[in-house]
């Protein structure tokens, strides 16, 4: 019955932005510059007659998921999943980087088949412990804003891919759920997997594929998996740099900044060090302070 709450939350959630105004299709966006960026992009890559047309096949989007769709704070969905999960013999093993926690992860699962492994990431995801701040579980704590964008661009033809550092089969247990996106379209870390001879089962081995899904290993990994580069890309971390700078070269990529203490979270000092490291990047610029009018479809 849970499961279905939830794709009736998401269903009503989606048809209230088909019918919240004929004339806003980002409604929880304010009317800035950041906006009107991304709804001049659409417009221009519809029109045949525009010089940046984009035909259907090359429309192509990629979404980062922690930090970009839902909260990351106080710790990544996947650190909160493995440190639920974790073995009495990982207990003082605390993932402290993103590297440390995919070897946890792992380990930790090693031996067990991808269904039980998505089942158990989706009942933490929609039912699991609940965020110390918001008092809800992590399916609750996504951007309003950026769902309404992916659905923008879904409506327009946009073939809309989930790339995430976290592990595959993890965001591939509730990536149509909550987004909307199939399980084929979710481009992330993805274990190595043996068939075992007297079960015959195929089952999740102990390490990791390479190259890990973060920096340079995104561009790998989308062109692997998608065959061409993408017109449009979405991120809010150092992990997403490589991917953004490269499809903002002849196409738009949109950098999330965390910057509201009051309704999510002020990154601080981070905050400088992204920017800094983005100031060569063509991008457009999202801060969620001044260009989110509703952040969480949940909680505010």
């Amino acid at each position: 019955m849970k499961s279905l709450s939830y794709l009736s939350v998401m269903f009503v959630f989606f048809s209230s932005i088909v019918h919240a105004s004929s004339d806003d299709v980002l409604p929880s966006w304010l009317n800035n510059a950041s906006k009107e960026n991304i709804l001049q992009f659409v417009e221009r890559s519809l029109n045949p007659n525009a010089p940046d047309f984009i035909p259907v096949e090359s429309r192509i989007a990629v979404f980062d998921v922690d930090g970009t769709l839902w909260v990351e704070k106080p710790h990544y969905a996947q650190q909160g999943f493995v440190l639920s999960e974790h073995s009495p013999a990982l207990s003082s093993a605390q993932p402290k980087s993103e590297a440390t926690l995919l070897t946890l992860s792992a380990k930790l699962f090693e031996g067990m088949s991808e269904k039980s492994y998505q089942e158990k990431s989706r009942e933490f995801l929609l039912n699991g412990s609940l965020h110390p701040r918001y008092k809800a579980p992590h399916a609750k704590l996504i951007y309003q804003p950026m769902l309404e964008l992916i659905r923008l661009l879904k409506k327009n033809k946009f073939d809309v891919y989930l790339c995430t550092g976290s592990d595959e089969g993890f965001v591939r247990s509730v990536a149509f759920e909550l987004f909307g996106i199939p399980a084929d379209h979710v481009i992330a870390q993805n274990v190595a997997y043996y068939r075992d001879d007297r079960s015959n089962a195929v089952l999740r081995s102990g390490e990791y594929r390479k190259p890990i899904n973060l920096g340079q290993g995104k561009v790998s990994n989308i062109m692997h998996r998608i065959g061409k580069k993408p017109v449009l890309a979405v991120g809010n971390s150092l992990g997403d740099l490589q991917m953004l700078d490269w499809v903002a070269d002849g196409g738009l990529s949109i950098l999330i900044t965390h910057d509201d203490a009051q309704r999510e979270y002020d990154y601080g000092d981070k905050n400088q060090k992204i920017a800094k490291a983005f100031s060569a990047v063509n991008l457009t610029a999202v801060s969620m302070r001044k260009d989110f009018k509703n952040i969480f479809y949940e909680v505010n």
